[in-house]
């Protein structure tokens, strides 16, 4: 076999067995997006704190 061959029948193992597992615990995939929805708002939130008062000052006209 040559090394492409055996990367991709190590990657259809892997797979199927990342497949049972969620299987086996659905909860999981939900925990998962959840945390990559509060980490994707939570850096959203800072970003707009830090520029959120630049743009402001800069809309305004005035320095705070």
């Amino acid at each position: 076999m040559n090394t492409i061959s055996t990367s991709l029948a190590d990657s259809s193992i892997m797979l199927r067995r990342n497949c049972r597992h969620i299987a086996q615990t659905p909860v999981a995939i939900f925990d998962a997006a959840l945390m990559v929805v509060v980490m994707i708002l939570v850096s959203a939130y800072r970003i707009l704190q830090v520029t959120g008062g630049v743009y402001n000052r800069w809309r305004t006209g005035r320095a705070e």
